[in-house]
């Protein structure tokens, strides 16, 4: 998944397919005639166009004849001897979003009433964190973002009017957007004039997600991704999900997930999904996991299902975990829980308030679900707390900008509240 934001030509002018990727651009050459191929969505529409290398150029009898910089494509490349690094070559003007009138309008339905996904691509140098990359305004009105390895999406809670939340998550790479790179964009209203933002700061350390060695499936030109919220206090080496005996998505885990993402690669593939956990070689086989409740991005509560790939949904929140909350006991409500000024640039105060003396917990997440920092723990009395946050990690380090989720755990209620980053 690519874009092309530096092209032998002015502004945003498009640029002729095969002045792009012939002339041994691409490097290793030996990809096979007629399935390599070059794909784009037009924005708007909903049938792809294609150009097809067919040993000589590339041929745009397909449909795809002219490349843009704002906009996203897929390029496949088949090759007999698949290399371990393939390379494309970019030459001429950087298009800069500055003074342009060929920024992308983001669609909510496409030409035929469905829902329009929105091939954009990143034009800046700048790396960042994924959700630096995105207005505010703009965040409000998406519900899904999706890269080649990482996938946000919107989930709606119950209550007047319904609470949004977003999840995240990659399964191999890291949770970054880079100079050329594409994503998917889905919207609820229309947005006119899309541009990416630059906040200037930088995105923080963040440990590289590897590819799966025990799992293997097949890589298509789209994906489902699933966000699974783990329930063990021994995390597998890796999580598979299958279709009968077909693995069709996996991703290796950390020891400290509470969420992965797992890409779904369902083209051709009909049945019910199940998932399987490998732990090691050293360890005993683990039985394939087939009861698991299910969240879509419209249902506020998980269902207790499996999925089957005819659903064809844009994506799903799977839980391994028995119950959805804690409830409190009494059956007393959840507590609520105050971050001020928010956003902020890292410090706030954290207030809640108590109904009884209790234990308390008080952790912030940042948004794939890894614990950042265990802000208080102990036992607290009844009444009002108040606590400032220095804006850290459990290391030390300033938070860099995002969206954050801080947690109240007690024994006699739960709170969370959403805390927005932003420096400089």
């Amino acid at each position: 998944w690519l874009s092309f934001p530096r092209m032998e030509r002015n502004d945003n002018d498009p640029v002729v397919v095969n002045e792009v990727l012939g002339g041994g651009n691409i490097e290793p050459s030996g990809y096979k005639s007629y399935s390599s191929q070059l794909e784009n969505l037009p924005l708007g529409q909903h049938i792809e166009v294609k150009n097809t290398w067919n040993g000589i150029i590339w041929d745009p009898s397909e449909g795809l004849y002219n490349i843009q910089s704002t906009f996203g494509y897929k390029l496949k490349l088949d090759y007999d001897n698949p290399p371990d690094d393939k390379w494309l070559y970019l030459h001429g003007s950087v298009f800069s979003s500055i003074g342009s009138n060929d920024l992308p309008t983001i669609y909510v339905q496409d030409n035929s009433g469905g829902e329009a996904q929105n091939w954009v691509g990143y034009y800046h140098y700048e790396e960042q964190w994924l959700f630096d990359a995105f207005s505010e305004e703009d965040l409000g009105h998406l519900y899904l973002i999706q890269g080649q390895y990482i996938s946000c999406a919107k989930f709606w809670d119950e209550g007047q009017p319904p609470e949004s939340n977003w999840v995240c998550a990659c399964y191999k790479g890291k949770d970054r957007i880079n100079y050329g790179d594409m994503f998917v964009l889905k919207t609820n209203q229309q947005i006119n004039n899309f541009h990416w933002q630059i906040h200037g700061m930088e995105p923080g350390f963040s440990e590289e997600r590897l590819s799966t060695e025990y799992y293997s499936f097949e890589e298509q030109s789209s994906y489902t991704p699933i966000f699974v919220e783990l329930d063990t206090t021994g995390n597998p080496l890796e999580l598979g999900a299958f279709v009968n005996d077909t693995c069709i998505g996996a991703t290796s885990v950390f020891v400290e997930d509470t969420l992965v993402m797992v890409p779904a690669y369902m083209q051709g593939i009909s049945g019910e999904i199940y998932f399987q956990s490998y732990y090691g070689s050293n360890k005993t086989w683990s039985p394939p996991i087939r009861t698991y409740r299910v969240k879509e991005k419209n249902v506020f509560q998980h269902e207790k299902r499996t999925i089957h790939t005819r659903e064809n949904k844009d994506y799903y929140l799977v839980s391994f975990k028995e119950n959805e909350a804690k409830e409190c006991k009494d059956n007393q409500p959840d507590l609520k829980l105050i971050c001020s000024p928010n956003p902020n640039s890292g410090q706030c105060m954290i207030g809640y308030d108590l109904p009884e003396a209790t234990r308390v917990k008080l952790i912030i997440y940042d948004m794939f679900g890894r614990p950042i920092n265990i802000i208080q723990e102990g036992n607290m009395d009844a009444g009002i707390h108040n606590i400032v946050y220095n804006g850290k990690d459990a290391q030390g380090n300033m938070l860099s900008n995002g969206i954050y989720l801080i947690c109240l755990e007690t024994g006699c209620g739960n709170g969370q509240v959403k805390m927005v980053v932003v420096r400089g």
